[in-house]
């Protein structure tokens, strides 16, 4: 009889033993996982003012390269594509000029986050 009580006696501190290892987990996981999604908030946030950056960089390459060409820059000749810079994966960025009437649209991604693509005007009037 004895010993059937130590058994029930172990099994009911395994079982608060568990419920306290889930809570434990629980509590680590309510705990972490704002933190970890302010971090990656922060690195996208991060990766967009690059691009943007990126957007200036490559505008003015192709437009000084165009000057050096051709002399000043025609309208449609600024419009392409290509890469610049390096992401946090080590990929290379992509941009593209886009003529947008009034303004010159570049757009600039990484091919790891494409989601985060980032989108300057730049108005023709400033040029």
């Amino acid at each position: 009889m004895g010993n059937s009580k130590n058994i029930q006696l172990d099994e009911g501190l395994r079982a608060r033993q568990a419920a306290g290892v889930i809570l434990c987990l629980l509590a680590l996981t309510l705990f972490l996982g704002p933190l970890l999604l302010r971090q990656n908030d922060l690195s996208a946030k991060r990766q967009k003012a690059q691009q943007e950056s990126l957007a200036y960089q490559a505008f003015e390459i192709r437009r000084q390269a165009q000057k050096a060409l051709r002399g000043p820059a025609s309208e449609s000749s600024l419009a392409g594509q290509g890469q610049l810079g390096i992401d946090p994966q080590g990929k290379p960025y992509s941009y593209e000029v886009l003529d947008d009437h009034a303004n010159w649209l570049i757009r600039v991604w990484s091919p790891a986050r494409p989601e985060l693509r980032t989108e300057v005007r730049i108005s023709k009037d400033q040029l």
